[in-house]
């Protein structure tokens, strides 16, 4: 059984709701932008492949190009975090 088997379609759809609010918390407390918009990033990140996974489970996924979505938000924050360094 590889790692990935042991997660049920429930269990990815609970995490998924937390990684939801954990954006959303971001999204409101942007009195720190840059380390919010991180956290928000990382979020959607893991919400992916929440999505991913659970769709997986489902038998089809529908999401056109989860790879993509995930460098686009890796590049965000690599932009933050390297605007924040000078």
């Amino acid at each position: 059984m590889t790692p990935f088997e042991r997660f049920t379609a429930d269990g990815i759809e609970a995490i998924r709701h937390e990684l939801e609010d954990v954006s959303e918390f971001a999204i409101l407390h942007k009195e720190d932008h840059e380390l919010i918009s991180i956290i928000d990033n990382l979020a959607r990140i893991a919400a992916m492949f929440a999505d991913v996974k659970a769709q997986e489970l489902k038998g089809k996924v529908n999401i056109v190009d989860p790879e993509g979505y995930i460098h686009t938000k890796l590049a965000s924050i690599q932009d933050i975090m390297n605007n924040y360094a000078k």
